[in-house]
């Protein structure tokens, strides 16, 4: 029986820089997607009902 050598390859991963930082993630301040996310759907819905309202509107005097 013939013996087959194997080779166990290990690694580590370290981020660029490690060894002056401490690797830390800055966090992202969500307050301005947050505030852009509420202009941008109170901006849709006002739209929206307009439409609403205005396709309503024709319907009703149409059928008066």
């Amino acid at each position: 029986m013939a013996v087959i050598p194997v080779h166990v390859y290990t690694a580590g991963y370290e981020p660029l820089g490690a060894d002056v930082t401490t690797g830390r993630m800055e966090s992202v301040n969500p307050i301005p997607f947050l505030a852009a996310g509420l202009i941008i759907s109170a901006v849709l819905g006002a739209i929206s009902g307009f439409v609403a309202a205005r396709r309503g509107w024709r319907l009703r005097r149409r059928n008066v």
